[in-house]
């Protein structure tokens, strides 16, 4: 994934409205071929973590991961068309599997859940985060924001909704081949939202972020799963 094909030609990819839009990029419902997806469109400065989030996509074959169907770099708009003006910039696109809702939408709803709903969300979550520990890689960027659900209506509950079908994605911030006992590591720039990540990754002075081991995604995982118990994000009360 060093090097992708620049095309200008998206005709195949039809984009459509906005559902969800982040710090990097835009993520858009869309038909490649007829066929629903997500298409995240992000600038190409970015390409580093673009190339990141590929390679995992690409590389885990899993049920309960998003399922990646192709990734392009091209200097047309967002539109769809190729693009004459001098400061234009180029664009990488990731075509993706489309799913019904985040988990932070669920939560922001505030609808009446029951119990054995989230306890399966966060068990499912764990699993995943498990998965991808297995394979020496630090997702990095754990929240509700980046856990999609397929809920699933089994026509037999009075809520509307039986389970959740739990899938990952963001992983522009992820650490790959990560040993066990990873030597500490600096970034030149810390991504994700503070409340998510663990304290003792952040320098006093806020300089830099330090990628730790593992129990860095953990306690991004406890913050989560703080935020479906509690409906709030963690240390809501505190402003800096």
């Amino acid at each position: 994934m060093d090097f992708l094909e620049v095309s200008i030609d998206n005709k195949s990819l039809k984009l459509g409205r906005i559902i969800n839009e982040g710090a990097f990029e835009k993520v858009y419902k869309s038909k490649w071929f007829g066929l629903a997806t997500a298409t995240k469109i992000m600038d190409a400065s970015w390409n580093d973590m673009f190339i990141k989030e590929v390679d995992i996509l690409a590389s885990t074959s899993h049920p309960n991961f998003i399922k990646y169907y192709y990734a392009t770099k091209s200097d047309a708009n967002e539109n769809g068309h190729s693009s004459t003006m001098n400061n234009s910039r180029i664009k990488v696109y990731v075509v993706m599997e489309l799913m019904q809702t985040s988990l932070y939408n669920i939560l922001e709803a505030k609808r009446a859940m029951p119990y054995y709903f989230f306890i399966d969300v966060i068990y499912q979550i764990a699993r995943r985060m498990c998965y991808l520990h297995d394979m020496q890689i630090i997702h990095g960027d754990l929240k509700s924001d980046s856990i999609l659900l397929n809920v699933i209506d089994d026509g037999k509950s009075s809520h509307g909704f039986h389970y959740a079908v739990v899938k990952l994605i963001d992983f522009g911030c992820s650490k790959i081949n990560v040993s066990r006992n990873p030597k500490i590591k600096e970034n030149k720039y810390i991504y994700g939202i503070l409340r998510y990540i663990a304290q003792e990754i952040l320098k006093s002075t806020m300089e830099s972020t330090k990628m730790c081991a593992f129990e860095a995604d953990v306690y991004s995982f406890a913050m989560t799963y703080f935020k479906i118990l509690s409906g709030e994000d963690p240390f809501n009360g505190i402003n800096s």
